[in-house]
């Protein structure tokens, strides 16, 4: 009698264990489950990926997040970052503007939205499709009048068309908002150099190193607008000034060579020809290896 009720026991008790198990391992897999089901999750994956430049691989855990919750404009503009970052643009603006589409039903016109336009404009830049550029752009200066980098890009959109009178005007807003901004000045002077007002777009140029002596653009600038006037002497010491700021600049050794050729210092000019294809050779090679190693 008492061996029965032992064996009795020992069976609920093995019992009890099991159900136990089983709730657990149910809900394991329930919290698993919904795991899975958290865009927070695959978000984060994505990101990891990304910082590890691995936007290939993260493109996977952004589309599952879409998948997840489609509506979430964040998600679809982490989507477009990560096709842009490989320079693949006709598929990074659809992402984008799909979070256009969802912020201005969702939220309207607000500063969450602004990152979004700002993507899609500089996605359509890079396809040179300038017209095209300057619609996210102006909604960007609407929903930020102050963004000074919304004027400046306005600016490199206007130029690229040849419209520089009103690219100076853009150019002019960003460095009204931020005196200091050394790129407007540099982009403010280019196009004063389209129009051949080499004096002013060197006075630009001058701003901009003002700013930021070492700025290798500037100084490059300012050797093409002097040697356009054919102040040869003077634009060698620009160049000259690149260099000195770095010695790999192809550009400058390049653009040495007609001023040179022009003061009839021959042998000069073949030395810095021989410089830049030098450089150049070595840049195509490094790109050639690091492509085979892909």
């Amino acid at each position: 009698m008492g061996k029965a009720t032992y064996h009795e026991a020992s069976r609920k008790h093995t019992f009890t264990i099991f159900i136990g198990m089983a709730v657990l391992a149910f809900l394991i897999l329930v919290k698993i489950a919904g795991a899975t089901q958290d865009p927070m999750i695959w978000n984060t994956n994505g990101d990891a990926l990304s910082q590890q430049n691995r936007y290939d691989e993260a493109l996977k855990p952004y589309e599952t997040e879409i998948a997840i919750n489609p509506q979430d404009p964040m998600i679809w503009n982490t989507n477009g970052a990560a096709f842009s970052q490989q320079n693949k643009y006709d598929k990074a603006l659809k992402p984008y503007q799909k979070a256009i589409e969802i912020y201005d039903k969702v939220t309207g016109i607000n500063s969450q939205s602004k990152n979004a336009w700002n993507n899609g404009g500089d996605t359509l830049s890079q396809q040179n499709e300038n017209n095209e550029t300057l619609k996210p752009n102006d909604k960007e200066i609407e929903i930020d009048p102050q963004d000074e980098d919304a004027w400046n890009i306005k600016g490199d959109a206007l130029a690229k068309q040849n419209r520089y009178d009103e690219a100076i005007k853009a150019y002019d807003k960003a460095i009204e908002i931020n005196p200091q901004n050394s790129d407007a000045w540099n982009n403010r002077g280019d196009a004063l150099s389209k129009q051949n007002k080499f004096d002013e777009a060197i006075k630009a140029y001058d701003k901009a190193i003002e700013i930021n002596p070492k700025d290798e653009n500037a100084w490059n600038n300012i050797g093409d607008a002097l040697s356009q006037q054919n102040k040869y002497d003077e634009a060698l010491r620009a160049y000259d000034k690149v260099i000195e700021i770095n010695p790999q600049n192809s550009d400058a050794w390049n653009n040495k060579v007609d001023p040179l050729n022009e003061l009839k210092r021959y042998d000069e000019a073949v030395n810095a020809q021989n410089k830049a294809n030098e450089i150049n050779s070595k840049k195509s090679k490094v790109v050639t290896e690091d492509n085979n190693g892909e």
